[in-house]
């Protein structure tokens, strides 16, 4: 083939160059350097290569292996296995190359040194052939405009079309340019996949950082469903006007979708004011604060169809956690409310048009479970409208101040207002709302909740509703009704209820917080970030003896549990000079001064004197109650279960052994008695009752004791007789009363069991 053959073979080769073709306009905007000029220079080369062609051929002689030619010789004889055998060694090869067209470039400066020299200058040694004009773009790569194509492009050959010098785009833009990928976790698709030239065309482009399009076009040529879905919502988020780089960074980040701070931080830097309170909520919400997701747990980013740009309707984004129940950071369990979705039930105030806002701050609250005011959880208090602020922004205030009413309330009986009966008019132990009312939702209108848990009892409400009024027939007293056209007249009684007896458990599912002074000034922290155990012991002012026993029983108790810290919170009217009077001999221990009962009552404390058992995280492992001498055989295993020490299956297993060391025989064989009559064991009950010395019980105590293992045994007529003793002997015992009531109610004798139950509740 003649050299004009080859020379118009590989101009005329679709592949030469990158794979377009050589000249025309055929390249698309964005990649500047295959862009094309007027397709007469295709005329000129051809001009040029005749003339050339015209000529005498250059001699075809190869040298002989391993020296220089000392003459000129015919192009194929340039590249060969002695000679420059590199300038093909390439996946793909610069098109000149590959038809031995070297004269392209070269041409022979001295044949007698083998020398050569190029055949035009820098960069119109490319030009000619590759048509290329950036003058119009505003933004031009430095290399470009230097004229430094050999700075990327390799002219023999390369990795891929573009003959790049390097393996790859990535490796050639790294070369000059910091690595991007460097410390970033979550990288952007393209530069994961090193295609930089996905963004940036290689030469020239009418925007800063040579990137194809302005501001999100950029982003949106390739996320075409980002478009389609915010074409569909109705809220945008206002930071999408400043484009996608205001939150992401568009190569990588070290948080997830690429933002370019965590999310907590991202959103808090427009949004300042929601997230300061959230941090400075004393009780912040978690998914808010800990999770990394944070804001987005709840809001979309980008748009929403929905105000706040939340995700879903408020109720529902709610119940996506709280179907189920959350335990917190520090191990706290928050109840489950599902039955907020059960549509047949009836919602409280905003949760009907499914809001939670109406009584929840979503991103956090210095009120407990993130309430908008404050709202007492107090079981029996004094009313105070303070304490119920919550309930008095939406419900009038004379629901419970105004007596008399025939249209504020259908709780009334006649005219006579029942709440201000039950919250107010009942002094120092006013029923809290929730007592009987559910906060959420209710089968009943009035959201009257089934039962209420008391302590360890679960007491039943028993609400009935009529036309006219209504019945209740709780633990607390017996059946009342109540009637708004014909008023009832309740005869007083008192409950046939009893509670249940408590089982041992290994872990409540609730935590303590405190955070205040003691009578001392002392600041009283618990938990205080320790892993030390707490021990809450609440007592009463007025009980002089008591407090003094249970004191001296938890000082000897713990007096090898030298880890383990000592609260006492001191409760009623003289609390302070009390708490201040013990605090003065017993510097180890921090007392607290609970005068209006409100920390007592938050502890859901209701009997004294109480020992509370927590964990060094504030999480309540055991509550005690009871007299003094049971401390020092209970209180042990509970402590070593806070401290992790043993399962709660072992601390069952040494509060209930019989063998137990105690204070005296004679002390553990009352409290197995006790304990064997709890759980139905009358003979074994009996059995030990005969066999204590005598002396060992009060003798309206030993009687008693005695009535309640006959009833076990079906005794019934010698159990009456010895309840009957027994009540001559001490008549103001309750439990003496209420053994008579149970007694007369199996005899069927209904006047005198009734007696006996009354005189049991009104008894101390």
């Amino acid at each position: 083939m003649s050299r004009l053959s080859h020379i118009v073979a590989w101009a005329s080769r679709p592949g030469i160059c990158g794979g377009q073709p050589l000249f025309g306009r055929n390249a698309p905007l964005r990649s500047i350097a295959r862009a094309g000029r007027p397709s007469h220079a295709f005329m000129f080369i051809a001009v040029v290569l005749l003339i050339q062609a015209s000529s005498p051929a250059a001699p075809t002689t190869v040298p002989a292996k391993g020296g220089k030619p000392r003459e000129a010789i015919g192009q194929a004889g340039c590249v060969r296995d002695e000679c420059h055998a590199s300038v093909r060694n390439y996946a793909v090869v610069h098109g000149p190359v590959g038809v031995n067209a070297c004269d392209a470039c070269h041409e022979l400066a001295d044949a007698q040194s083998h020398t050569f020299r190029f055949v035009r200058e820098k960069v119109q040694m490319c030009t000619y052939c590759h048509e290329f004009d950036v003058s119009a773009m505003p933004v031009v790569h430095k290399p470009v405009k230097e004229g430094q194509c050999l700075g990327c492009h390799d002219p023999h050959g390369g990795t891929n079309k573009a003959l790049i010098r390097e393996n790859s785009i990535e490796e050639l833009c790294n070369r000059c340019h910091e690595k991007i990928t460097t410390g970033k976790t979550f990288l952007h698709a393209p530069v994961k996949q090193g295609a930089c030239d996905s963004c940036h065309p290689a030469h020239a482009s009418r925007f800063p950082k040579l990137v194809d399009l302005a501001g999100p076009d950029l982003c949106l040529a390739c996320h075409e469903e980002f478009a389609a879905s915010m074409a569909k919502v109705k809220f945008t988020h206002k930071a999408l006007e400043k484009g996608c780089e205001k939150c992401h960074d568009v190569h990588g980040s070290k948080h997830a979708n690429a933002t370019t701070q965590p999310i907590i931080a991202q959103c808090g830097g427009c949004h300042e004011k929601v997230t300061t309170a959230a941090r400075a909520a004393r009780y912040p919400h978690t998914p808010v604060m800990s999770d990394e997701r944070a804001c987005t747990n709840c809001h979309t980013p980008h748009g929403s169809s929905l105000a706040k740009l939340v995700s879903d309707s408020p109720d529902k984004l709610c119940m996506s956690c709280h179907k189920t129940e959350q335990k917190t950071n520090r191990g706290y369990v928050v109840p489950a409310v599902a039955e907020l979705m059960d549509e047949k039930l009836t919602k409280h105030g905003g949760i009907k048009d499914g809001s939670c806002a109406g009584c929840h701050v979503a991103h956090g609250s210095n009120q407990q479970l993130f309430l908008t005011r404050h709202y007492s959880k107090i079981f029996y208090q004094k009313f105070s409208p303070q304490q119920y602020e919550l309930c008095f922004s939406c419900h009038d205030l004379k629901l419970v101040t105004e007596e008399k009413t025939a249209k504020l309330t259908n709780f009334r009986n006649g005219e006579r207002n029942l709440h201000t009966l039950h919250v107010r008019d009942t002094k120092e132990r006013g029923e809290n709302c929730r007592v009987c009312h559910n906060n959420h939702s209710g089968d009943n209108a009035v959201i009257v909740r089934p039962s209420i848990t008391y302590g360890t009892w679960t007491m039943p409400i028993r609400y009935t509703k009529t036309q006219t009024g209504g019945s209740c027939y709780p633990g607390c007293h017996p059946i009342y009704r109540y009637d708004r056209s014909v008023p009832v007249k309740n005869v007083i009684g008192v409950a046939t209820t009893a509670p249940a007896v408590a089982s041992i458990v290994g872990e409540r599912p609730s935590g303590v917080t405190i955070d205040m002074s003691d009578v001392l000034g002392r600041t009283v922290k618990g938990p205080d970030g320790s892993n030390a155990p707490i021990v809450v012991a609440a007592m009463r002012a007025d009980q002089v003896k008591e407090t003094d026993d249970v004191l001296a029983r938890l000082q000897a108790t713990l007096k090898d549990a030298s880890a383990a810290r000592m609260i006492v919170i001191v409760n009623g009217a003289t609390a302070a000079a009390r708490a201040a009077s013990l605090a003065s001999s017993r510097q180890s221990i921090q007392f607290i001064a609970d005068a209006d009962g409100s920390m007592c009552g938050e502890l859901e404390v209701h009997g004294f004197p109480t020992v509370l058992v927590l964990r060094g995280d504030g999480l309540e492992t055991a509550r005690i109650a009871g007299e003094a001498e049971t401390l020092s055989v209970r209180l042990p295993p509970y402590l070593d279960l806070a401290a992790g020490k043993i399962t709660p299956a072992g601390a069952t297993t040494r509060i209930s052994a019989p063998d137990i060391v105690a204070d005296s025989k004679t002390a553990r064989d009352i409290r197995m008695i006790e304990r064997l009559l709890d759980t139905a064991k009358a003979d074994d009950a009996m059995e030990l009752l005969m066999k204590l010395p005598d002396g060992a019980l009060p003798a309206w105590r030993h009687n008693l004791l005695g009535a309640r293992a006959l009833m076990g045994l079906n005794r019934w007529p010698e159990a009456k007789d010895a309840a009957l003793t027994a009540l001559q002997q001490q008549q103001s015992e309750r439990e003496i009363h209420a053994v008579l009531g149970q007694i007369y109610e199996h005899e069927q004798d209904w006047p005198h069991a009734a007696a006996e139950y009354r005189a049991a509740n009104s008894a101390r």
